[in-house]
């Protein structure tokens, strides 16, 4: 890739200690040419510390990979607050 921004998505079990999580993403960072990471589901403690080392990304608001609908969050005043806490 020459100016591509590559997201590489760290799948739910890949970060389940704070050293398999970055491990990992410095993988998908040095040998799958990644520019930054995702995680999926809400890990505050492994996206600060592999945050220390690599570039995390994250999205808000949309839940597309919920096993049982298809939904969205922050639309109220209250679910706004929940998300940026």
């Amino acid at each position: 890739l020459n100016r591509a921004y590559l997201i590489a998505d760290m799948p739910f079990g890949s970060y389940l200690t704070i050293s398999d999580a970055i491990k990992n993403a410095a993988r998908l960072i040095g040998e799958g040419g990644a520019s930054c990471v995702k995680l999926e589901g809400f890990m505050p403690d492994a996206i600060k510390e592999i945050s220390k080392f690599i570039p995390v990304c994250a999205h808000l608001g949309l839940l597309p990979q919920t096993h049982d609908c298809f939904g969205t969050r922050g639309r109220t005043y209250k679910d706004i607050k929940e998300l940026a806490r």
